[in-house]
């Protein structure tokens, strides 16, 4: 996992149709006290179809047959948080698509109504799942290496029932809005607008 210093565009050649594109960075060190405001996080912001990456890059914009975000925990207290953003697309609409993606992670799209909604999902979620068979020695395991002496699931329950809009946009104006952003991508060069990938850094085959 690279310290992101200077933007870079790592790009394959791939004969190929769509484009892949993923933005990517190194969060901060691990902290369980984040895991709670990331869920949250990662429920509004793409975890169901009324979420704004969705909404925005598949329905009102017609960029993506693919996309996805997510702010992910460490597996290890010495290790640190990652975040990813994924759009795929039609070649022809690669610059569209960037710009798309790379808005919505760094200006905090906010709906109280998408927010009403990812928040009641996420409490039914956690009130209806159930850790059962292996999945009980696996989830047990991933907790101790994280540091955990419980299921990290309550945390969440407790936390995720005093949120607000507002603890949402402050995670990720602290987390993703002014940080640097690696993009790997895969296309075809006789379709690529390199011209358009030279803004998000140094561009490198």
């Amino acid at each position: 996992m690279l310290d992101v210093k200077d933007q870079s565009v790592y790009w394959t050649n791939y004969d190929m149709v769509q484009a892949e594109i993923m933005f990517l960075t190194k969060g901060p060190a691990f902290d369980t006290k984040r895991i709670p405001a990331s869920a949250m996080f990662n429920q509004y912001f793409d975890g169901n179809m009324s979420s704004p990456v969705f909404q925005e890059l598949r329905e009102a914009q017609g960029l993506a047959y693919a996309a996805f975000a997510y702010y992910g925990s460490a597996e290890k207290p010495a290790d640190n948080d990652y975040f990813y953003g994924y759009v795929g697309t039609q070649a022809d609409k690669q610059a569209e698509a960037m710009k798309g993606l790379n808005g919505l992670i760094r200006d905090f799209p906010r709906t109280e109504g998408g927010f009403a909604v990812a928040k009641s999902a996420l409490m039914n979620r956690l009130e209806s799942e159930r850790i059962t068979k292996t999945g009980i020695l696996f989830d047990y395991l991933s907790a101790q290496r994280k540091g955990l002496d419980h299921d990290v699931r309550k945390d969440v329950y407790e936390e995720v029932q005093k949120f607000t809009l507002d603890d949402v946009q402050k995670f990720q104006e602290q987390y993703l809005k002014n940080v640097k952003y690696n993009v790997v991508l895969v296309g075809n060069r006789e379709k690529l607008n390199f011209k358009d990938l030279q803004k998000y850094g140094k561009v490198q085959e």
